[in-house]
């Protein structure tokens, strides 16, 4: 019995010391990011009061948006994360002469859940910089639509396919505060993906498929537990 009692106590008092010995593994990370896409998209633009016209570019692989998402560290080195992404591209002209409203734009979304590869190579002086990421993973994007308006009036709204798309990039990971794991994560990413229609517009062959595919430039907060 005493030999059992001696076991637990040792058993605990090292089980408690590896606890303590290891990093949070866990993280949550709550991203903004700036889209440009790689493919250039118009819509037209008719003055009233001026003969003239110009064209409203957009970009359907661009725009701002939202991450959030968890991860897991596996070492010092790797980690795995899993992310939600909310992202709206828009553009638009408006012009206003007494009562009347001219107005012509360009909306579009994308809904992506993403896996993330990460692999740190970590920093000297981890005080500041904790170290460099480079991170890579596939891209599930839910349905989306364009929706466009030509001089105040609507076009056709084109809904358009999921899809599976990838990406990769880098960032660098900057520690706020050790004891509460807070870290600034600044970085690109690259993103490549395609989408199909799955209505057409006869008037608008062109948006039969879209390259959505861009660079995001990204700033996250990450907390790790």
């Amino acid at each position: 019995m005493v030999k059992k009692i001696g076991f637990l106590i040792l058993f605990a008092i090292g089980f408690q010391g590896f606890l303590s010995a290891q990093e949070k593994p866990f993280f949550t990370e709550i991203t903004l990011k700036k889209g440009v896409g790689f493919n250039t998209l118009n819509v037209d633009y008719e003055y009233i009061n001026i003969d003239t016209w110009e064209k409203i570019y957009y970009h359907p692989g661009g725009g701002t948006g939202l991450q959030a998402g968890v991860g897991y560290k596996f070492s010092g080195k790797f980690s795995l994360g899993l992310y939600g992404v909310y992202q709206l591209v828009f553009n638009e002209k408006v012009q206003n002469i007494g009562g009347f409203k001219n107005r012509s734009s360009a909306v579009f979304n994308r809904k992506t859940v993403k896996a993330d590869l990460q692999y740190l190579i970590p920093a000297n002086n981890k005080k500041i910089l904790t170290g460099v990421y480079f991170n890579a993973g596939p891209d599930y994007h839910f349905p989306g639509k364009l929706v466009r308006k030509k001089n105040s009036k609507k076009q056709k709204t084109l809904y358009y396919d999921n899809s599976i798309g990838y990406h990769a990039g880098s960032s660098v990971l900057i520690s706020l505060n050790p004891e509460k794991g807070l870290s600034l994560n600044v970085g690109v990413t690259f993103r490549f993906a395609d989408f199909e229609v799955s209505d057409p517009d006869p008037d608008a062959p062109e948006l039969d498929a879209i390259d959505a595919s861009g660079v995001d430039f990204k700033v996250s907060l990450r907390k790790a537990f």
